[in-house]
């Protein structure tokens, strides 16, 4: 499993500005490798960074530096450009919105997002393939769920996946099992809790609100695939 981390979100009653739903909030993630050799206050969020201040003769650590090991001098293969890096530096753009009205303080409500992009998995290095996040979810009975993802018509063009080249869709549908990879069956869901209440709400995830798609009958032209012979 992919490194999460539960976030609960405030409430409108901590935050003036989500009840005035104008609260626009900016997330930072950093992969960061820390290290000792910095120093007490070098590269570590609980104590404050170093900074410009500390290039040149400043350093901390200088290349390959040769110390006095017992009386004997011995050289050290470091290379400053590996010491205290960061990785993979995401920042992201969101916006906290009041609770709709009927929703109270005591109803719980999980985001649920998808992760990763279109290709295989040599292909998406260094994110990941498609999976939900959370991948299992266990909710009780008067808890919401927010749905929300996002494509893209700028994926790498020729990595794996369905649909138009360079497109990025996800879509959800309820199966009768985790061993099924079909959609579930009316006749089933007459006998079994559906995920969405109605086949217009079931449509709606499924074609992600697409409508006006050809039928099996108007294969486009531009398909050689579906040309007769």
């Amino acid at each position: 499993h992919n490194n999460m981390y539960n976030w609960t979100l405030p409430f409108a009653k901590d935050l003036p500005c989500i009840a005035n739903d104008n609260c626009n909030c900016a997330l930072r993630i950093r992969y960061n490798i820390s290290t000792a050799d910095l120093g007490p206050n070098g590269n570590r969020p609980d104590s404050g960074f170093i900074d410009w201040n500390m290039n040149g003769a400043a350093s901390p650590i200088t290349q390959d530096p040769t110390l006095d090991a017992s009386g004997a001098n011995m050289t050290l293969a470091v290379d400053t450009s590996q010491f205290g890096r960061t990785f993979q530096d995401r920042s992201y753009m969101f916006h906290i919105r009041p609770r709709p009205s009927g929703v109270t303080s005591a109803n719980r409500i999980f985001n649920l997002n998808v992760r990763g992009k279109r290709g295989n998995i040599v292909q998406t290095y260094p994110a990941t393939e498609y999976d939900f996040t959370p991948d299992i979810f266990e909710g009780r009975v008067g808890d919401y769920i927010h749905f929300q993802w996002t494509g893209c018509d700028t994926n790498p063009a020729g990595n794996a996946g369905e649909g138009t080249d360079g497109t990025d869709r996800s879509n959800m549908v309820q199966v009768m099992n985790l061993e099924s990879s079909v959609p579930a069956t009316a006749e089933w869901l007459k006998s079994n809790t559906p995920l969405f209440d109605t086949p217009e709400l079931r449509l709606h995830f499924a074609m992600i609100r697409q409508t006006g798609c050809l039928t099996m009958e108007e294969p486009p032209p531009k398909n050689k695939n579906n040309a007769g012979t």
